[in-house]
């Protein structure tokens, strides 16, 4: 990550949280950082150098108007100056960084061979609050190699309970020396 980027989701954090506006801010913040993914054209027009500053922050007033809180509009309007949209990602990943140890979030990527049920999904989740103590955000993939179990992503760790996982560690086993 950036410094610049980091330094702007920090920025706009510690703001919304002295203002009281930490959820509003990461509700509309998640919500620019989807149309950004998803419009990846209007990203680059924010940032041609080529296109003049004023022209460029001109096209944030005409998108989003009154919907955005100013000190978010006012931010993009910094980083479109800067020519620097291409890494709002960054600085979004920060806030909600920050906004989740705030809130007492943990966020997990579930990854199964085949779709969990709304049972196991429950489960896992209820399962992960009991042994962390906290809230927490479950997202769930599909990834046929798994070959069943369930592997985690949560906070930088891995925990693998795939078929694929114990079958490689079998395998390393069986290679060793007697």
């Amino acid at each position: 990550m950036s410094h610049q980027a980091k330094a702007f989701g920090q920025a706009l954090f510690q703001l919304g949280q002295e203002e009281g506006l930490s959820q509003l801010l990461f509700e509309q913040f998640e919500l620019v950082d989807t149309l950004w993914q998803q419009h990846p054209e209007y990203v680059r027009l924010l940032d041609l150098v080529s296109l003049p500053k004023e022209e460029r922050t001109q096209l944030l007033d005409q998108v989003f108007g009154q919907s955005l809180h100013p000190y978010l509009l006012h931010c993009l309007k910094l980083v479109t100056r800067a020519a620097y949209n291409h890494k709002l990602h960054e600085s979004w990943l920060e806030f909600r960084h920050l906004y989740d140890q705030q809130q007492g979030i943990v966020r997990v990527q579930a990854v199964s061979a085949i779709p969990m049920t709304e049972g196991q999904k429950q489960a896992l989740r209820q399962k992960l609050e009991q042994v962390t103590g906290k809230q927490v955000e479950c997202s769930y993939q599909v990834d046929a190699t798994c070959l069943g179990g369930v592997r985690l992503n949560l906070q930088g760790y891995q925990l693998d309970g795939t078929v694929e996982a114990q079958l490689e560690r079998l395998r390393r086993l069986l290679a060793q020396p007697v």
